[in-house]
Formats: C-alpha cells, sequence, structure tokens
C-alpha cells in the first residue's frame, strides 16, 4: 500500500502500522519532510520518519528530492538524510524514484539518478543495487 502522505499524519500511519504489521507499506517522497524544518539533528519530522524504520514492512521512497530540500542541485542538505535513511531502514526498504512527471521540470532524469550514484558519498555498490532497482523489485515484483 502507497502513502502520499505528510509528517501531520506519521503518527496515524504508525498506529496502523501496529494494527497491520503483515502489509507492505510505502511512504513516497521522504514522507514530505523538507529540510526547511531543520537539519538531521533538529527536523521533527524527519525523526519519526527514522523512529517508524522499527515497522519492518514500511519502505520509503528518496523522490522528489528537489521539493525536500532547501537548496538547489546536488540538495546537499538532504545527503546527510539518505545516509540516516539507509542506517535505520536499511538500503534493502528504500527505493529510488523520479516522480515523473515534475523530475523533467526541476532536474531531469539524468540528474535525478546522479544525486544518488555520484553525488551522495559513501553509499556502498551492494546498497546502490538495492536503492536503484532490487528494492522496488521486491515489492512490486519483477518485470520479466
Amino acid at each position: 500500500v502507497g502513502f502520499l502522505i505528510n509528517p501531520k499524519h506519521f503518527d496515524a500511519l504508525d498506529a496502523l502500522l501496529k494494527r497491520h504489521s503483515n502489509v507492505d507499506v510505502i511512504i513516497d517522497h521522504f514522507g514530505l519532510c523538507s529540510s526547511k524544518e531543520g537539519g538531521l539533528e533538529t527536523n521533527e519530522s524527519l525523526k519519526k520518519l527514522l523512529a517508524m524504520a522499527r515497522h519492518l514492512k514500511l519502505y520509503v521512497k528518496l523522490s522528489e528530492f528537489s521539493r525536500a530540500s532547501s537548496e538547489s542541485y546536488p540538495y546537499r542538505d538532504l545527503h546527510p538524510w539518505v545516509h540516516a535513511l539507509v542506517r535505520a531502514y536499511g538500503a534493502n526498504r528504500l527505493m529510488w524514484g523520479t516522480d515523473f512527471p515534475y523530475i523533467m521540470e526541476q532536474c531531469g532524469y539524468k540528474r535525478g539518478l546522479e544525486v544518488l550514484r555520484h553525488e551522495i558519498q559513501g553509499i556502498s555498490s551492494e546498497d546502490m543495487e538495492w536503492l536503484l532497482g532490487k528494492t522496488a523489485e521486491k515489492v512490486f515484483g519483477s518485470w520479466s
């Protein structure tokens, strides 16, 4: 089940996840958290998103970087977020997304992909495989 929700709904989602712990749930677009609310240490919305990693069937889409970020490409203020999400959830519960068609207006597919592949340093090749396809295949199934 996919959710396009904002942080004010995290408590309700948390309660729902407790009652239905066997259901795969995906939060889109970093849960609409925004770096305008502060950095990794001070952003209460992001802290709630990280805390919900305790729900083992919860997945997060790393998508719409331009909306979540207070900065222009390559959205450096979100780089620590990605690392924190990988630590909390594991790469096997995160997936990159494009937010088509808006990515075309924001930075385009190539640059959108380069944020994850080249701009954010320190992601292992194994984790990158999960972020760029294996998690989506695990959740949605194979295209072949």
